[in-house]
């Protein structure tokens, strides 16, 4: 959840001072205090912004409003940092469907290398590859894995029923008795 104030930001430019209109989300607000005589407010992209007492007073209003509503019913300091720490590892949520895009792209070239393997295993019975590590889905390996495994054992049966024909196709002696 997050919500937006507008607040009165001002900068102090070649002894002017120049005021504009400041709209932030307060779930991007990391601190807000008054330094020197001056009230800052600083964001979690680490900008910080100059604003007037009244904006001031209207922003840490708004922000105690808000995390009470998200915190627990007694609106204590742990609920407050329980709502901090849960806004942190949404933003962390982010980072991480980066890092399952690659796990993704990871296991596409796994299974290309897997089913390239399989098969030259039909095509050539003498052909055993490698071991294949370091899929991110351990459903998608263990199932190569069986697949693996099958396909050894139909190569062995394979070999066998050639033997097998050989044997047959090969001209018995006869016993003089």
């Amino acid at each position: 959840m997050s919500k937006m104030i507008e607040l009165t930001a001002w900068e102090k430019r070649n002894d002017s001072i120049n005021r504009y209109g400041l709209l932030l989300n307060i779930s991007n607000v990391c601190s807000a205090y008054v330094k020197d005589g001056v009230c800052r407010v600083r964001t979690v992209d680490n900008l910080e912004y100059q604003i007037e007492d009244e904006s001031f007073r209207k922003l840490c209003d708004a922000m105690r409003d808000f995390y009470e509503d998200e915190n627990t019913d007694d609106g204590s300091t742990i609920g407050n940092l329980r709502s901090r720490v849960m806004q942190l590892e949404r933003s962390r949520e982010i980072k991480s469907v980066a890092d399952k895009l690659c796990e993704l792209q990871n296991d596409l070239t796994w299974v290309r290398q897997g089913f390239g393997n399989l098969l030259h295993m039909f095509r050539d019975s003498t052909f055993k590859p490698a071991i294949m590590l370091g899929c991110a889905d351990n459903d998608l390996e263990s199932l190569f894995e069986t697949v693996y495994e099958e396909a050894l054992n139909m190569q062995k049966r394979i070999k066998e029923l050639e033997d097998e024909i050989k044997i047959m196709q090969e001209p018995k002696m006869k016993l003089n008795v």
